[in-house]
């Protein structure tokens, strides 16, 4: 039995259209998810904070990604973080944070528009998918480039609880 987790459950709207990968046998795509937290400061004033996470899926979930996800759904995704560096041309060492996905649901609800795909079995527009492993194996040596991402700079260290 294992005595650690690395597990990441997030709700929030896809940021950008997903992007797809192919190589061989295997599909990857790459996407963002906004999620935005509430509370009140010090003088009582109500403040949004917006986080925006990098999310990565592969095979069998990023063909159902690439077919029904867009700009501004909204998911409910479980995933594990992966961290990797890389340096770029330019010299400086690079670190990308991303949510490898393994099961997302459809928070949607559904819409009279053109889209009719939804009218079989289920009444709306969400669903629940989960990642099959199966015999393949998620491809490595994808690359997305986090740009904006170089080290820890704004990071608060300051913990809730």
């Amino acid at each position: 039995m294992s005595k650690s987790l690395n597990k990441v459950c997030l709700i929030g709207h896809v940021g950008v259209d997903p992007s797809v990968y192919e190589g061989g046998d295997h599909k990857v795509v790459n996407f963002t998810l906004a999620t935005t937290d509430k509370y009140k400061d010090k003088g009582g004033l109500v403040v949004e904070s917006t986080q925006w996470h990098n999310l990565v899926a592969f095979n069998d979930l990023a063909e159902i990604i690439q077919k029904y996800v867009r700009k501004g759904s909204f998911l409910y995704v479980e995933g594990k973080l992966k961290y990797s560096k890389y340096t770029k041309d330019d010299g400086i060492e690079r670190l990308s944070v991303k949510v490898e996905l393994f099961q997302m649901q459809m928070l949607d609800k559904k819409k009279d528009s053109d889209n009719q795909t939804s009218n079989s079995s289920n009444s709306n527009n969400s669903g629940s998918y989960k990642a099959s492993h199966g015999n393949k194996k998620p491809m490595a040596d994808v690359v997305h480039d986090d740009d904006d991402i170089q080290g820890y700079e704004g990071l608060n260290d300051s913990i809730p609880f």
